[in-house]
C-alpha cells in the first residue's frame, strides 16, 4: 500500500509488531520494500468476493499508535518539519530515532546545517547520536546558547581567485602524476523517445552559465594557480551531437566514442572541464555521455547536475520560463570562506585533534600482493563486484539501529576486521571521503567540496566485534566533527616523507555512497525514457577501494584495486570473504575477532596441507 511515498504492512494474529516482527521481514525481503508503517487489525476487511479491500483499510493515521507522539510545541514542530526535509516527506514523531528512519551519517551532517540555520545552534553530530529522537534533539537546542549563523558571502569580482584546499590538492597531483587520467570521470546513459536536441543543448548552455565552476580554468599568477572564471562564450563548452544511425553497430560505436572522450587528457589552464556528447543510432534512441574533471566536481554536484538540467529541459520543451532560482554564491566565495572558517580557535581545535589521532609512527598497511609495487604509483585498475542477499542487508541495518550506530560504521569495522585478519596489523589507518558542504549554503552547488579523512582504529583479536564497533563509533564522529581541516594541510602538517610508490597516510579507502546519481531520484525527463549505459574508466584512485551502494534495495559491495599490484583472482576472494565476514558478525557479534572464520572449506583445507607441509620441512631439518 502506497501512503505518501511510504510502505505499510497491515498484519492480524495476537500480537502487535515487534522487533522480532521486523527482523523476519528484514530476512525475505529487500530494503526497498521494507515497511515504515505497521497497522494491527483484527480482521482484514474482506469484499463479497472473499478478497481484502484495499478502499477499507485504514490509513495509519487514523489508528490508534502506542509508539506515536506528535510534537508538542513550536520547536519540535518546526524540528519535524526538517526532518521531513532531510528524510523525506513522512510523519515524525517526537519518539522517532532519526538513525532507524534511514538517517546516515550524511545526512545526520545535513540536519546539523538546518538546525543551525533554522534555530542558529550549531550541534555536534555526536549530538545526534548522544539524542537520535526528536524530542532529545528539541531539548539539545533549547539548552544550547544561540550562534548567529553566518551565510557565506560573495567575494569582490576579480581577474583571478583561491583555490580551495582541494583544488589545490587535485591541481598539483594533476601536475606530478603521469597519468592525467585519475580524475576524469565518465557517466552515460541510454535514452528512449522524442529527444530534443536543440532543448538539451540550452538547458546545458544554461547550466554552465548559472555556475560558473563550470567554466572555470586553472593558471599560475606569480608562482601560484589562480581559478579563472570565464564567460560563457569564451568557456568554449558546447554539446557535442552526432549522427550513428548509418552504422550498423551504432550502439558499440557509441560506447566506445564515449569512452574515447573521457579517456582525453584535460587542459586544466584551458578548458572546457566538462564534456558532454549526444549521439544518435536510432530514430527515437540516444546515448547520452558525461565527462567531467574531478576539480571541478564531485559526487554530489553530480546530484545538483542532472536535477537541474531535466528541470531545464522539460521546461524548455514546454515552452515555459527557467524554473531555477539565481544562486547567492558561487565556489570562489566557497574558496574564500573556507581560509576564513579555518583561522583561530576553530583551526587550532581541528589541528590538535589531528595531530594527536595521527601521531607516533604511522603503519603502513602490508597487504599481500600479486605483483611488485610499482617505484612510482600508477592509476591503472578494474573492479569486481558481487550483490549481498537482501537478508543480509536487511540485518546490517537493524544491527546499526540496535547498537547506536550508522551502516556506515557497521560496514567500516568489518573492513577492519578483514585487514586485520589479512595482515596480523593491529594498528590500521582507512581513508574515507566525506562531503563537505557542512554549511547549508552548498547543497545547491557544483563543484569540488569533497574531503578525506584518515580514520585510524587498535584492533586487538581478543576483542568482540560489538567492542570493536565502539571504537569505530567513537572515531568516526570524532573525524566527522573535525572534518574541515583540509587532508593537504594535515599532510603537509604531519611533514610525512614523501613515498612515490604510496598514497599519503593511507592505501585503502572505503565507501558507502550515500550521493549515488541514480534517474528514479530526479526528475523524469519529459518523452523520454533513461536507463545507465555500462561504460567506464579502468581507474584505481587507490590500491584499493571498498565501495558500497544501494541497489534496488540491496547493498552492492564493489572493489576497485589496482591492476598493477592485485590479479582479479585475488580480489573476487577478498570479495567473498568480506562477503562472509558480514555475514557472521551479524550472527556472532559478541565472538572475538580472531575467532571469525570466512574461508570456505576448501581454503581451510589447502591453507592445513600448507600448514601441515610446512612443519613436516622444518622438522626434517631439525
Amino acid at each position: 500500500e502506497d501512503y505518501q511515498q511510504e510502505l505499510i504492512c497491515y498484519y492480524t494474529g495476537q500480537e502487535r509488531v515487534s522487533d522480532w516482527f521486523r527482523m523476519e521481514l528484514s530476512i525475505g525481503l529487500n530494503a526497498e520494500y521494507f515497511p515504515s508503517y505497521y497497522v494491527w487489525l483484527e480482521d482484514f476487511p474482506l469484499n463479497v468476493n472473499g478478497k481484502v479491500d484495499r478502499k477499507l483499510l485504514p490509513k495509519p493515521i487514523a489508528l490508534e499508535d502506542t509508539d506515536y507522539e506528535s510534537p508538542v510545541d513550536e520547536l519540535e514542530l518546526r524540528l519535524s518539519e526538517i526532518w521531513q526535509v532531510v528524510l523525506g516527506d513522512r510523519r515524525i514523531g517526537r519518539k522517532a530515532s532519526f538513525f532507524t528512519l534511514g538517517g546516515s551519517s550524511l545526512k545526520a551532517m545535513q540536519l546539523v546545517s538546518h538546525i543551525y540555520k533554522e534555530f542558529e545552534v550549531l550541534l555536534k553530530i555526536g549530538d545526534l547520536f548522544s539524542q537520535p529522537t526528536l524530542a532529545g534533539q528539541a531539548a539539545l537546542i533549547r539548552a544550547q546558547q544561540r550562534e548567529v549563523y553566518e551565510e557565506i558571502e560573495p567575494v569582490a569580482m576579480q581577474e583571478d581567485y583561491a583555490l580551495s584546499h582541494g583544488q589545490r590538492r587535485l591541481w598539483v597531483l594533476e601536475q606530478h602524476q603521469q597519468d592525467a587520467l585519475a580524475f576524469n570521470g565518465l557517466i552515460a546513459y541510454r535514452l528512449e523517445g522524442s529527444v530534443s536536441v536543440r532543448s538539451l543543448q540550452s538547458s546545458f548552455s544554461s547550466l554552465v552559465g548559472r555556475h560558473e565552476s563550470l567554466r572555470t580554468v586553472f593558471v599560475v599568477v606569480e608562482g601560484e594557480p589562480r581559478q579563472k572564471i570565464l564567460s560563457v562564450e569564451g568557456s568554449g563548452f558546447e554539446l557535442d551531437y552526432e549522427d550513428l544511425r548509418d552504422d550498423p553497430q551504432a550502439v558499440e560505436r557509441a560506447k566506445q566514442i564515449s569512452e574515447q572522450m573521457a579517456g582525453t587528457a584535460f587542459d586544466l589552464s584551458t578548458g572546457p572541464l566538462l564534456r558532454v556528447k549526444l549521439l544518435q543510432i536510432e530514430e527515437t534512441s540516444y546515448v547520452f555521455a558525461m565527462s567531467m574533471h574531478h576539480i571541478v566536481s564531485d559526487e554530489w554536484s553530480m546530484q545538483v547536475l542532472f536535477k537541474e538540467v531535466l528541470l531545464l529541459y522539460n521546461a524548455d520543451v514546454s515552452g515555459e520560463s527557467n524554473p531555477l532560482r539565481p544562486l547567492s554564491i558561487h565556489y570562489k566565495d566557497y574558496a574564500h570562506w573556507q581560509m576564513g572558517q579555518l583561522s583561530g580557535e576553530r583551526l587550532r581545535s581541528h589541528h590538535t585533534y589531528w595531530m594527536d589521532q595521527l601521531s607516533g609512527e604511522l603503519p603502513l598497511l602490508e597487504l599481500p600482493t600479486d605483483y611488485p609495487r610499482p617505484s612510482v604509483k600508477t592509476y591503472n585498475g578494474d573492479n569486481v563486484s558481487l550483490v549481498l542477499d537482501p537478508g543480509l542487508s536487511g540485518k546490517l541495518k537493524m544491527m546499526g539501529d540496535q547498537e547506536g550506530v550508522t551502516l556506515f560504521m557497521v560496514l567500516l569495522s568489518t573492513v577492519y576486521v578483514l585487514l586485520y585478519r589479512y595482515t596480523g596489523q593491529k594498528d590500521l589507518i582507512v581513508g574515507t571521503p566525506v562531503a563537505g558542504r557542512e554549511h547549508l549554503d552548498l547543497e545547491d552547488q557544483i563543484g569540488y567540496y569533497l574531503n578525506t579523512l584518515a580514520l585510524r582504529v587498535q584492533i586487538s583479536g581478543e576483542e568482540s566485534f560489538k567492542e570493536l564497533l565502539g571504537k569505530v563509533k567513537t572515531v568516526s564522529l570524532e573525524g566527522f566533527a573535525h572534518q574541515q581541516y583540509p587532508f593537504d594541510k594535515l599532510v603537509e602538517e604531519l611533514g610525512v616523507e614523501e613515498d612515490p610508490s604510496h598514497a599519503p597516510l593511507f592505501d585503502v579507502a572505503m565507501v558507502l555512497q550515500n550521493v549515488e546519481v541514480h534517474t528514479d531520484d530526479l526528475p523524469t525527463m519529459s518523452g523520454v525514457e533513461v536507463s545507465s549505459l555500462g561504460v567506464g574508466l579502468k581507474i584505481s584512485k587507490g590500491d584499493l577501494r571498498f565501495q558500497f551502494f544501494n541497489q534496488g534495495g540491496q547493498l552492492v559491495v564493489d572493489l576497485e584495486y589496482n591492476t598493477d599490484i592485485f590479479k582479479p583472482a585475488r580480489i573476487e576472494r577478498m570479495a567473498h570473504h568480506l562477503e562472509a565476514l558480514l555475514e557472521v558478525v551479524v550472527k556472532e557479534p559478541e565472538q572475538i575477532l580472531d575467532n571469525y572464520i570466512y574461508e570456505t572449506e576448501e581454503e581451510l583445507k589447502l591453507e592445513q596441507m600448507w600448514i601441515n607441509q610446512f612443519s613436516s620441512e622444518t622438522s626434517k631439518n631439525y
